[in-house]
């Protein structure tokens, strides 16, 4: 392998025995059979412990270094955030969920203006949730894998409609016999017209009218 650095053993009295390694947290270690004081260490995938052993002279018993550890962080993956779908305006809840990561949710963040400005959260779980949204909000997340550069999730969509309000009709009126024609017309609502209903019973019965138009 190649590379990554060198370890450098100083202060002992007697020469280098050999140097070892162990990626068990020392429950077993590894010979190397290196007696000078230094030490090429390769580019490590995982968590590592090194140490030396010196003996001075062929009588004296061997003695053993403190250990250097090296901790290995995976690059952090942000994951991908579940849970985002459309809403009716004020009342509304629920939560979204991150899965996927490699290290730890450092915040969450919001944007209301499509991502040209993002708000922190302060919440460092994988779950974030929502309650009474008035406006189609953004949501993503942070994750830090240890000394690593952060990643951040793609933005998801709350999408947020108006509250439905059914305006009023104008066109109405008194009429004599058969001349009842003219045209109903729709204002003031908020949301899209599905169908219009008549009644000739004084309401207590309605016919659909396959009519979508605000007339």
């Amino acid at each position: 392998s190649a590379s990554a650095g060198t370890l450098a053993v100083t202060g002992n009295i007697g020469s280098v025995a050999f140097w070892q390694y162990s990626e068990t947290n020392g429950a077993s270690w590894m010979k190397i059979p290196n007696s000078t004081p230094s030490e090429n260490y390769p580019i490590l995938t995982k968590n590592r412990l090194y140490r030396v052993v010196v003996q001075n002279g062929p009588t004296c018993k061997k003695d053993t270094s403190q250990t250097v550890a090296f901790n290995i962080n995976a690059p952090s993956v942000a994951g991908s955030i579940a849970g985002a779908t459309s809403v009716c305006a004020v009342s509304n809840s629920g939560t979204l969920t991150l899965s996927g990561n490699t290290g730890n949710v450092t915040s969450w963040q919001s944007s209301i203006n499509n991502g040209a400005t993002w708000q922190p959260i302060a919440n460092t779980t994988t779950t974030q949730s929502y309650t009474n949204l008035t406006q189609t909000t953004r949501y993503r997340a942070i994750v830090k894998s240890g000394i690593c550069n952060p990643d951040t999730t793609a933005a998801v969509v709350m999408d947020v409609s108006p509250v439905t309000v059914p305006g009023t009709l104008t066109g109405g009126g008194n009429f004599c016999g058969n001349n009842a024609t003219g045209t109903l017309t729709l204002t003031g609502n908020t949301g899209t017209i599905q169908n219009w209903l008549s009644s000739t019973d004084s309401g207590a019965t309605w016919i659909s009218i396959p009519n979508i138009t605000a007339t």
